[in-house]
């Protein structure tokens, strides 16, 4: 057979692949064996018949991938833990191995009385070969280089392959499936990202992310957003009910997709009178499931004494307003909290709808404010999180302020915690925008591009799913900051227009986000526009002076409040 019946059998999805990448194809060892698929073994450019033998071929695969011999004892006990002689059984399957595995003049089964090993020095093994170059072409590959790692696919790991009574080969199996799988869904993320936003192949990779991972909602609705943007008003629709349908048949319910995809349809342009998800019944300006933080309800500090009531209430007042600046998670109001004075936590959350309850007692130490904070769960009674602070008592009218910031602070760093700790338990297919959001900050502080890139794909389903949250575009926009000094300098500068543009649609989305601010201030410095990135940083600063994180100036990094530091806490 030619060496186009060879591209035929190895890989079929070349099809529209680089130039580049067909010409290093061709430039692989005559002879291979293909696991990423339905098993495949090519000698002399032509494609050898498999034995019937699932066993014959299970062994084949895991031997190939074995990095190291493997003793006959460990593949007595992985394939046959029930057989009256698992030897004579290795033996025989081992005979069935070298026609496929030995060329005419090289001997690559290896085995002696004790271990068998495959010698891959002359021998292509597709997976192998994806698996040590997929860490640098996911960081750093130019989208040549991602279509040739993609077109390697030809299916799952070894897909349609069982095994019948092998438990310990079978979890080898699914951990393999587990591991290419998530390969080839980072390699399918990253490509959408880097291919022109509404180009033909653009299209054809996020129909294959929502082949690959069936309930990835952000998959979907990025599909949809960007047929929609391509005026393909009946592929749109054809997919949403294909969505809509797929999930309601796994008893998942897709509320959070019908309103993600109305909120696409009123983001384009369409013709008049169309209207693709009118029939979705998805509510206007309001979603049916949670998208957003949670709800705390700061319940009125109480005092030690009279005398203090009224500096209590004012420190409860300062902590709702501090918490509203915050803009990321929403509390009730203080007409509202103080109505509810009497009310225990329990029966004041449940008439205000609220998750968190956060609580206080005020007391004088001699010359010092004391300030004990519980932050509850409502509903079990739960303390999540107690703290002290305390303050010079001598200048009454200052003395509430800094308590506040102080208190605010930590509540904020307590329920991003608890947020964050839920969304790691949540299956991925059942993420709303918020989990989606903490679980890209997870991975953004991590500081490496692995991580990075995990805390795209995460802040982008988020933004999916609620285009309006401004604090995922912030995240983004932190994204692209850090791959302007983790990647190759061929791909700085575009990082750079990336932060800024990301940056400037969290502005759009919520100008008073300090979050938002904070993220254009980078990205300005990164365009060495100093006095506009110095703007940027105050006014996020003005907006959340209690920011734990220091203004970034070019060689400066300055405390954002220093008013905070005659406010002690005590542990």
């Amino acid at each position: 057979m030619d060496i186009s019946g060879e591209a035929t059998y190895l890989y079929p999805a070349v099809v529209g692949a680089s130039v580049g990448a067909i010409m290093e194809m061709a430039s692989l060892p005559a002879d291979h064996v293909l696991l990423l698929g339905p098993l495949q073994v090519i000698q002399n450019r032509a494609q050898l018949p498999l034995p019937p033998s699932r066993k014959v071929r299970a062994l084949l695969a895991y031997l190939a991938m074995a990095p190291r011999p493997v003793t006959r004892e460990k593949l007595c006990e992985l394939f046959w833990d029930v057989a009256d002689d698992p030897r004579s059984e290795l033996r025989w399957c081992l005979s069935k191995l070298r026609p496929l595995v030995d060329a005419p003049t090289t001997t690559r089964l290896i085995a002696d009385r004790e271990q068998v090993r495959i010698d891959t020095n002359s021998l292509d093994i597709d997976a192998i070969s994806l698996a040590r170059s997929a860490q640098m072409t996911l960081t750093s590959g130019s989208p040549g280089d991602l279509q040739s790692l993609r077109a390697l696919f030809r299916g799952n790991f070894l897909e349609g392959l069982t095994v019948d009574r092998v438990p310990l080969f079978d979890n080898w199996l699914a951990g393999q499936r587990h591991r290419f799988g998530q390969l080839r869904q980072q390699l399918l993320a990253r490509l959408s990202f880097v291919l022109p936003p509404e180009s033909n192949d653009r299209i054809e990779v996020l129909r294959e992310c929502v082949e690959v991972a069936p309930f990835d909602e952000a998959a979907h609705i990025e599909l949809v957003r960007t047929l929609l943007r391509r005026a393909l008003y009946v592929e749109a629709e054809h997919q949403i009910d294909a969505t809509v349908t797929l999930f309601q048949s796994e008893g998942i319910d897709p509320t959070s997709l019908k309103s993600a995809f109305a909120a696409a349809q009123r983001s384009v342009s369409k013709p008049a009178g169309m209207s693709l998800v009118d029939h979705l019944d998805a509510p206007c300006g309001q979603q049916a499931v949670r998208t957003r933080g949670p709800t705390i309800l700061v319940m009125p500090f109480a005092a030690a004494t009279p005398e203090d009531v009224a500096d209590a209430d004012s420190i409860t007042c300062d902590i709702i307003f501090g918490i509203a600046k915050l803009r990321s998670i929403s509390i009730i109001a203080r007409g509202t909290a103080f109505s509810l004075r009497s009310q225990t936590p329990a029966a004041a959350a449940a008439l205000v709808n609220a998750q968190y309850v956060a609580s206080g007692h005020l007391r004088r130490d001699g010359k010092r404010y004391l300030v004990s904070v519980e932050l509850t769960d409502p509903k079990s009674g739960r303390i999540f999180w107690a703290d002290e602070f305390s303050c010079n008592a001598v200048d009454s009218f200052s003395a509430p302020p800094l308590l506040a910031a102080r208190i605010v602070a930590g509540l904020d760093a307590e329920i991003h915690v608890i947020e964050r700790n839920r969304a790691l338990l949540t299956p991925p297919a059942s993420l709303d925008a918020w989990q989606a959001y903490h679980l890209g900050l997870a991975h953004m502080y991590r500081f490496t591009s692995a991580n990075n890139r995990e805390a795209q794909q995460f802040f982008t389903r988020a933004i999916a799913l609620d285009p309006t949250f401004s604090r995922c575009y912030a995240g983004l926009s932190f994204t692209h900051f850090q791959n302007r000094f983790l990647l190759q300098a061929r791909e700085r500068e575009r990082e750079v227009a990336l932060a800024f543009e990301t940056a400037g649609q969290g502005l759009e989305a919520d100008p008073s986000d300090p979050a938002a601010h904070w993220a254009m201030g980078r990205a300005l410095w990164l365009r060495r526009e100093h006095d506009g990135a110095v703007g940027a940083l105050d006014q996020s600063v003005r907006l959340k002076s209690q920011l734990c994180v220091g203004s970034l100036r070019p060689g400066i990094c300055a405390l954002p409040d220093r008013r905070s530091r005659t406010c002690n806490r005590r542990s």
